[in-house]
């Protein structure tokens, strides 16, 4: 199963697509795509949920499995577009007090400011301050 993600040009925040039932097999992919986000330096993340109708304790596993790396990072992992099942879920499991949650995607991704932008820059500022020798 693919999950699909998206960088907004102008924010440099990484939007990934949640599917529409995060359980399973589609836990574990969607747990390796934002993996390999945070990974490859992407700290700042809006999960969109606007498709999920269903979630289990591994769908739940798979956003919080980066937020530590992203915070300890100066970034963030935010929620957006909950339906009352999800919002449910995340109030009943206390993880409204973990992440921020925001009516649509493009709220969650003007909450970070600035932040992955200057993040980006401050990364290609040492970038391109390393000395590569022959």
């Amino acid at each position: 199963m693919d999950v699909y993600a998206w960088k907004d040009r102008e924010s440099g925040v990484y939007v990934i697509e949640a599917p529409q039932r995060l359980e399973g097999e589609t836990a574990v992919a969607f747990r390796s795509k934002v993996k390999s986000i945070v990974d490859e330096g992407h700290y700042c993340l809006v999960i969109d949920l606007k498709d999920t109708v269903y979630m289990d304790s591994s769908g739940l596993g798979a956003m919080v499995s980066r937020i530590a790396t992203t915070r300890s990072n100066g970034g963030d992992i935010r929620l957006a577009n909950l339906n009352p099942f999800i919002q449910e879920l995340i109030q009943v499991t206390n993880l409204n007090r973990v992440f921020q949650i925001f009516d649509s995607t493009e709220a969650a991704i003007a909450s970070f400011g600035d932040k992955a932008r200057k993040k980006q820059t401050e990364e290609n500022t040492v970038s391109s301050n390393v000395v590569t020798h022959p």
